[in-house]
């Protein structure tokens, strides 16, 4: 699921969400990374749902550091990130976009900590955003991230996707906007 420091994680059932195990350094450290799913929702009757969710330091119940995440809320992308928990511009919306339901999408977002940027990609498109971060250092937290969830909030206990994940994908680099096309281009033929 996640290439990380260990070489192998894998993603644990919890009941309402997937919790990943084996990627606790993933974003350790990291002054860039970028992160990328597949989803197919079917339904948009809550107030948002988390595709992924990774949080470093903290505890098994709350986060106190670092933070990288994607959520639909609305009609937005939402990215969610922070250096530490003073970071301005936590949530970084999207322009609203047609996300169909009952159709595989792909999200991507970069981040970038030391030149405070962030990009949102939908289906390989460069999504405009509302505003961008302010990050009070050019990188993550220097500890391990606690909690990794996949289709709910980064403690399992709310934003629960309705519909399907597939093919997470995390870097400790900054794909090219050409490299995001190609990305969705290619895998788009095998997520089905």
């Amino acid at each position: 699921i996640i290439n990380s420091a260990s070489g192998k994680s894998e993603a644990v059932w919890q009941g309402k969400f997937w919790k990943v195990v084996g990627a606790e350094s993933i974003l350790k450290n990291a002054s860039v990374v970028t992160a990328g799913i597949w989803f197919n929702i079917n339904s948009k009757d809550t107030e948002y749902q988390d595709l992924l969710a990774i949080s470093v330091g903290g505890n098994e119940k709350t986060t106190t550091a670092s933070r990288l995440g994607l959520r639909i809320e609305n009609e937005s992308i939402v990215g969610i990130v922070r250096a530490k928990d003073e970071d301005k511009g936590i949530n970084i919306y999207s322009e609203p976009t047609k996300i169909k339901l009952g159709e595989w999408n792909h999200a991507v977002i970069t981040v970038n900590y030391a030149e405070n940027a962030v990009k949102i990609f939908l289906n390989g498109e460069f999504l405009e955003l509302k505003s961008q971060p302010t990050f009070t250092q050019p990188y993550a937290s220097n500890t391990d991230s606690l909690l990794i969830a996949l289709g709910s909030e980064d403690d399992g206990n709310s934003g629960y996707v309705k519909g399907n994940l597939k093919e997470v994908m995390v870097w400790r680099r900054i794909l090219k906007d050409k490299e995001i096309k190609e990305l969705y281009l290619s895998s788009k033929r095998v997520v089905k």
